[in-house]
């Protein structure tokens, strides 16, 4: 089997387990492309990334990658490895590449637990809570889960746990952030601040603010030093 059938016999069993819609696994079938394929990922690609198939695609797309890298580079699309353009995948085995750099203007999804420094204008996408995720710059990050360092002008989405800097703008939906200096800092629903002021730090439904001193961080966060890096 070629590293082609291969891949499109990955897509298979993820939309056969995914009971992915008619057109769309039709659409993966028939082409005979590299480039076909990824079309139809970024033609769908936000309810790729929210179901089975992403896990499927995630947990295999590695073993195929390596020997279709220049095919999926030149349609904009990396996986586990740095990039300031395009799509990036960081999947499960992401673990042997250590801390993965994307800038630019690049979006970047994890899966598993996958270890991303995000700067410049870049995008994080994150659902999984041993996902680590340092912002830089002016970068952005979309959370439903994972362990977040947010720093200089970025910002933060979602529901995490994490520590902001510098002038970090957080939307916390869930989870809790220690307060190290923001802009501003939005708390919803049972989130919880740790901080040492309430400057420019909004609460909403059962969001609470609690002493910095009572702040632990889990082991899986990344620390202040390894996030220094710009």
């Amino acid at each position: 089997m070629t590293d082609f059938e291969k891949l499109k016999e990955i897509c298979r069993v993820a939309c056969h387990q995914r009971n992915a819609c008619k057109p769309g696994f039709e659409s993966l079938m028939q082409t005979s492309t590299v480039a076909g394929i990824l079309k139809v990922w970024k033609e769908n690609w936000q309810d790729v990334y929210e179901s089975k198939y992403a896990d499927i695609m995630a947990e295999k797309i590695a073993g195929v990658y390596a020997n279709m890298r220049d095919e999926f580079n030149a349609n904009n699309v990396f996986v586990n490895e740095p990039t300031d353009r395009g799509l990036l995948i960081v999947a499960p085995a992401s673990q042997q590449a250590g801390q993965i750099t994307v800038s630019g203007t690049a979006k970047c999804y994890i899966f598993g637990s996958g270890n991303v420094l995000a700067k410049d204008n870049a995008e994080v996408y994150c659902r999984d809570s041993q996902g680590m995720v340092t912002l830089c710059g002016h970068a952005r990050g979309f959370f439903k889960d994972g362990q977040v360092q947010v720093r200089d002008f970025a910002r933060a989405f979602g529901t995490f746990q994490g520590q902001c800097y510098n002038a970090a703008y957080i939307l916390l939906r869930g989870g809790s952030v220690a307060d190290h200096g923001h802009l501003e800092i939005s708390a919803w629903n049972d989130a919880v601040v740790y901080a040492d002021t309430r400057r420019k730090i909004d609460l909403h439904g059962d969001a609470r603010i609690l002493p910095l001193s009572q702040y632990v961080a889990t082991p899986s966060q990344p620390t202040q030093k390894n996030n220094d890096q710009k």
